[in-house]
């Protein structure tokens, strides 16, 4: 009974600790490729996520590069397409970096799952959950950021603003030109359309911003979690009845384990990250 209690107390932990990156990448399709825990339903959604969110991404910032190329464009439209541009491109390579890096993220969950299973002592567990709460917190934060300063950038911005051409006839906005050279983005519905899928592609270039923000502090968080423990494990390797301590365990397992931990820490950063 209390193996399993443990091992419900240490399921229900780490799944806390994991919570929000597990939902950021299975809305990016990327969960079943970096968890060992995935789904028969989460596999096939990710053949069927990773192509249509590529698909987006391309349709949303190859027009405004092929704007640029080919058409004859002056030096205000150029930087007024620069950042939105910028900012789909590098986003787009971000989640194809994420996509070839999967087998590190893969390493490093598992040597998450690892180290919570070695977890024993509710002080080491109370560490590591304080780091936990605070990329919790970070991610939060940063997401609520990034989607209220992007749906505000890609969707207040256009319907709010009109410009007006010489004809003195009302032109309606998009945050990535470059569609108008192969259809007529003034027309409905061919602006809502455009409009939605920006909007849409804008939702998935947020989530991959706050997935890299989580996935950053998660792991970040785990190493000082761990370091903390080796710290506490130091603190009280030579008073253990202060530190409330076993009396008969042994100098020798306490400083095994001292070695074991630091050992695991340095081969989490080194290999993984």
């Amino acid at each position: 009974m209390g193996i399993k209690n443990n091992f419900v107390h240490f399921d229900t932990d780490r799944q806390y600790t994991l919570q929000y990156m597990k939902y950021i990448f299975k809305y990016l399709g990327i969960w079943s490729i970096v968890s060992n825990e995935s789904t028969k339903f989460d596999r096939t959604l990710t053949y069927i996520l990773i192509p249509i969110l590529i698909c987006a991404m391309l349709f949303t910032f190859l027009p405004c590069i092929l704007n640029i190329i080919l058409t004859d464009v002056d030096a205000a439209s150029i930087l007024n397409s620069t950042g939105p541009l910028n900012y789909c491109a590098l986003n787009f390579f971000k989640y194809c970096i994420l996509l070839c890096r999967s087998g590190s993220i893969r390493r490093c969950l598992n040597h998450i799952y690892s180290d919570w299973q070695m977890i024993i002592r509710p002080d080491d567990k109370n560490k590591i959950l304080h780091y936990a709460k605070f990329s919790r917190t970070l991610t939060w934060v940063c997401g609520v950021s990034i989607y209220t300063s992007g749906l505000t950038f890609n969707l207040v911005f256009p319907i709010g603003m009109n410009l007006m051409n010489p004809n003195n006839n009302s032109l309606r906005i998009l945050v990535y030109q470059g569609h108008e050279i192969y259809i007529n983005t003034q027309s409905s519905p061919q602006y809502e359309f455009l409009l939605i899928s920006h909007a849409l592609c804008g939702t998935t270039l947020f989530t991959l911003m706050t997935g890299a923000c989580n996935m950053a502090a998660t792991f970040a968080g785990h190493v000082y979690g761990q370091v903390d423990i080796i710290q506490s494990r130091l603190e009280c390797l030579m008073n253990p009845e202060k530190n409330n301590q076993n009396i008969l365990e042994s100098v020798h397992s306490r400083v095994s384990f001292i070695i074991r931990a630091h050992v695991r820490i340095i081969k989490f950063v080194v290999k993984n990250m």
